[in-house]
């Protein structure tokens, strides 16, 4: 699992595999679908129907149980279905929203890289299937969950550090995200044995 790591994590499996999660950076899974991602998600939250016709590869990943032989597989399926993606105004775009050092909005973004919001949205809206604004947010959010590590870190400072305009701010984004307050999503999440991924398990 690499994600947003440097470095890849291991991780062992106990008991049978019926999912696995393959968790893309901004814009990475528009290297592995042939449709746009605003084309083929009509909500945040619904199936990926453009991997359908890789069912039997799919499945027999699902059946294999050592787990080396499962990461060769999926690097292997992904390798075969991955295609060139070139959006280098978007990209510049993402990175910046994605950045939490600096408090640049959409405005800023518009002005570094000499293009107007109409273009931008579209950009968005056509590649990410939502607005640079949302888009931020979410950014914003998962910037805000690291820092949440440290039970000591107080939520005044978490918000000054995540350029939130204050600690109401931050409470809002997140119950517009989770549907919890930080403390009610942090009291039912854990950094599992020093793992660093946070973990929210809910029925589904």
């Amino acid at each position: 699992m690499i994600g947003r790591y440097l470095s890849p994590i291991i991780c062992n499996s106990f008991g049978h595999i019926y999912a696995i999660t393959i968790v893309f950076k901004p814009l990475g899974l528009n290297y592995f679908v042939d449709n746009n991602l605003g084309e083929i998600y009509g909500s945040v939250f619904q199936p990926l129907n453009e991997w359908t016709h890789h069912t039997d590869t799919l499945q027999s990943i699902l059946k294999e149980r050592k787990s080396t032989k499962i990461i060769n597989m999926i690097d292997d399926f992904l390798l075969s279905i991955m295609k060139p993606f070139n959006q280098p105004t978007l990209e510049k775009a993402v990175a910046l929203l994605s950045s939490h050092s600096d408090n640049i909005d959409v405005n800023k973004i518009e002005k570094i890289l000499n293009v107007n919001r109409k273009t931008l949205q579209r950009l968005f809206v056509k590649h990410l299937a939502l607005n640079p604004v949302t888009f931020k947010r979410i950014a914003r959010f998962r910037n805000t969950l690291d820092l949440c590590k440290n039970e000591d870190e107080i939520l005044t400072t978490i918000a000054y550090k995540n350029n939130f305009s204050d600690q109401s701010h931050l409470i809002k984004d997140f119950k517009k995200l989770t549907g919890n307050s930080p403390k009610e999503f942090l009291r039912a999440a854990i950094y599992k044995n020093g793992s660093p991924f946070l973990m929210k398990f809910s029925k589904y």
